[in-house]
């Protein structure tokens, strides 16, 4: 059953899941659930190895097969929260260390950083690491073209850490260096290095030139944006 509180946005469900055939490992199962309409956020409650199935529907409080008597079934409570920010900017958690929020990796226009891979560091091209794909990026790889890893036996290779302090240019770094489009994904969608910055990156770069995951704090997009 359900209620809604149109003064505090509440919604209110409760009910019994039962488990008529036995078969269940935790039995008749109770639910409490409390969300406000607005923010998405509330608590979920759950009781469960409820003997019966009727003294689940019945509904709290729960008895023994002993008549009148209550006992403590187990019970466990669900807190649904806004995720907090992690990385100071007000953008939100960003698994991969891309620049991009997961939120926004996960939203559906690839110009504001979506329909992407939020454990993927490699399909955000940000070789310059200011958070969008413009004329900067394209000067940084410049800086670095012709760089090459020498099949992975230099120091720094296709393997380092893109997020790690880069050499001064001309050397090779990874996070300037992409191996090309995948194969049956989205064009922006880059494999990881190849060890070797030529004509290919540059190309990688046209085709995520302009995307963006920089957000205005001001933002209607972004609402989760400080």
């Amino acid at each position: 059953t359900g209620t809604y509180d149109p003064v505090d946005h509440h919604l209110h469900l409760e009910g019994c899941f039962a488990d008529k055939d036995g078969a269940g490992s935790q039995g008749n199962v109770y639910v409490d659930a409390t969300i406000d309409s607005g923010s998405g956020q509330g608590s979920v409650q759950l009781t469960i190895l409820i003997p019966t199935v009727a003294d689940c529907e019945d509904g709290p409080p729960f008895k023994s097969n002993g008549p009148g008597e209550s006992v403590p079934f187990p019970t466990a409570k669900i807190e649904i929260v806004e995720q907090a920010n992690k990385d100071g900017n007000g953008a939100g958690y960003d698994t991969d260390r891309d620049g991009c929020s997961d939120k926004e990796e996960l939203g559906s226009d690839q110009v504001f950083g979506g329909l992407r891979d939020p454990y993927k560091y490699w399909d955000f091209y940000d070789p310059n690491q200011d958070r969008q794909i413009a004329l900067g990026d394209f000067l940084a790889v410049l800086s670095r073209f012709s760089a090459s890893d020498f099949g992975a036996t230099t120091p720094i290779n296709r393997y380092t850490d893109p997020l790690a302090e880069a050499p001064s240019p001309p050397a090779y770094h990874p996070r300037f260096d992409r191996g090309g489009q995948q194969a049956g994904a989205n064009s922006w969608n880059e494999k990881p290095p190849d060890g070797q910055l030529a004509l290919g990156d540059f190309l990688s770069l046209l085709r995520q030139f302009g995307h963006t995951c920089n957000p205005g704090p001001n933002d209607p997009k972004y609402p989760y944006a400080e």
